[in-house]
């Protein structure tokens, strides 16, 4: 590991189980702890940037760090790219949902620069919303990791245009896209590292399937994977 990370697990999505809630938080804290000691829980990523200082790795509950090469692609990345902003699960919706959408950052899992952060005059993260906004034009790359809406990057570039805003993330896009910054997605060697379980979606019936260990209990298909896991451990 050749740079200091915090972790900070957060509850951004509100898992409503509250029995699943605990479950995912002691688990993605369990990973989490294979990794670093120094891991703290909030409940938006607001607070976990506010109160963090250098790199941050922010996950949502349920986001399983499971490979430690993960921080090895992390250190490789960061060692390229020594002055970037974030690492993210960055999601352009236009091409799903037409021109008028604007894009996201996943909260599933992020890696946040702070000093660059305060730099942008501590931007916030933006939740779930539905309005149209004056934002920042960007380019993207052709190739995605899978389907259409995962570019593995994103840049600001000139101009403005009005766009509906409805998904999280845009608060650090509008700050990072209207500097022209690059935005680079976690790449396939990142992603095979880790899984996310959704909690947030159908939690109980995700709840009732990790008891049963009965992964015909779910349709996510992650869900399904986790769940399958289960009866192999």
């Amino acid at each position: 590991m050749l740079t200091e990370y915090s972790f900070a697990i957060v509850n951004q999505n509100k898992v409503a189980n509250e029995k699943l809630y605990q479950y995912v938080l002691d688990k993605t804290y369990e990973h989490t702890s294979k990794l670093s000691s120094n891991i703290e829980v909030y409940n938006t990523v607001d607070e976990a940037v506010k109160h963090s200082d250098g790199i941050v790795i922010i996950q949502h509950v349920g986001n399983f760090i499971t490979d430690p090469n993960f921080i090895d692609y992390v250190d490789e990345y960061i060692r390229n790219n020594p002055d970037f902003f974030a690492l993210a699960f960055t999601l352009d919706w236009e091409p799903e949902k037409g021109e008028n959408y604007w894009i996201e950052i996943h909260g599933q899992m992020m890696v946040i620069n702070t000093k660059v952060w305060r730099q942008l005059g501590c931007p916030e993260y933006g939740d779930w919303i539905d309005t149209i906004q004056t934002v920042p034009n960007y380019v993207r790359s052709e190739e995605n990791f899978h389907d259409k809406y995962t570019p593995h990057w994103i840049q600001g570039t000139e101009g403005e245009t009005e766009r509906r805003v409805v998904h999280p993330g845009w608060g650090f896009l509008k700050a990072a896209l209207k500097n022209k910054m690059r935005i680079d997605n976690f790449t396939d060697e990142m992603r095979k590292c880790r899984l996310y379980i959704y909690p947030e979606f159908e939690s109980d019936s995700l709840y009732n399937a990790i008891e049963n260990k009965d992964e015909s209990l779910v349709n996510n298909f992650n869900q399904k994977q986790y769940v399958k896991g289960l009866n192999n451990e």
